[in-house]
């Protein structure tokens, strides 16, 4: 079956460093049909290296769409070749309403699948491209024995643990040891870990006491102050009568 779509570029995806932060290489899928719309998704054999926006969607006659594929930051070996590998799978969309996550089962038979793989090249290699090129066919003729030719064919750890089947790319970022920054250690101290210790304690004593003691200090003058004193209301009485009677004898006795 022929493709159903045009992709931009078409065989591989180049990433150029350096790769201590996000790298984004563009894919450009194209529609060419003038009547029909086209179903896309995007797959790679490293979802939790990658970020794919918008990882799938459907195009309409004669339109494209940018999507981004973005590579999560990494320890870029130059010896290490890369075997990362994304896939497109389009198909020509049903009418009428659709169901992105059924219409690829409802019809596996129309999916049209290409395989792009990834490039890493950091700002120097493209000039020393010429010169490796070269050099390889010498180092091929000087190989000192079939072990060591068969030894430079196998894969390096990290690239055989990768996956070899393609999954579909997320939209976000996955937790990844490669991804990961380097966790931030305590800061170095020249005294002994006892000591340390020691002094922990000591001054989560300290700060103890220290709480203990303003619970139990004296309140603030103005919150402590007394009211003034107060005669109880009997000898207040007492105090009223007596002094009418010393005036109403003093009126009696000037009479």
């Amino acid at each position: 079956m022929s493709a159903i779509a045009d992709l931009e570029p078409s065989t591989e995806l180049r990433f150029r460093g350096p790769f201590d932060h996000v790298v984004t290489s563009i894919l450009k899928i194209t529609n060419p049909c003038n009547s029909r719309r086209v179903c896309f998704k995007v797959k790679t054999t490293a979802p939790k290296r990658y970020c794919v926006r918008p990882n799938s969607g459907i195009i309409d006659p004669t339109e494209s769409v940018d999507v981004q594929v973005m590579l999560q930051p990494f320890s870029y070996d130059p010896n290490e070749k890369s075997r990362h590998k994304f896939m497109v799978q389009t198909m020509y969309a049903p009418e009428g309403e659709i169901d992105l996550d059924a219409v690829w089962k409802a019809n596996p038979g129309d999916v049209i699948d290409t395989k792009l793989k990834c490039v890493f090249e950091m700002p120097d290699d493209a000039s020393a491209a010429s010169s490796a090129k070269s050099g390889s066919a010498l180092s091929s003729t000087t190989a000192s024995s079939p072990a060591e030719l068969a030894a430079a064919s196998q894969p390096s750890p990290s690239s055989s643990s990768e996956e070899k089947t393609f999954r579909p790319a997320t939209t976000k970022p996955q937790s990844s040891e490669s991804a990961s920054p380097p966790s931030s250690s305590p800061l170095a101290t020249s005294e002994p870990v006892g000591e340390s210790a020691g002094v922990r304690q000591r001054t989560a004593a300290a700060s103890t006491t220290s709480a203990a003691a303003s619970t139990s200090s004296p309140a603030p003058l103005e919150a402590t102050a007394q009211q003034p004193q107060r005669f109880p209301p009997a000898v207040v009485l007492v105090l009223i009568v007596i002094l009418a009677g010393w005036l109403l004898g003093q009126l009696v006795f000037r009479s």
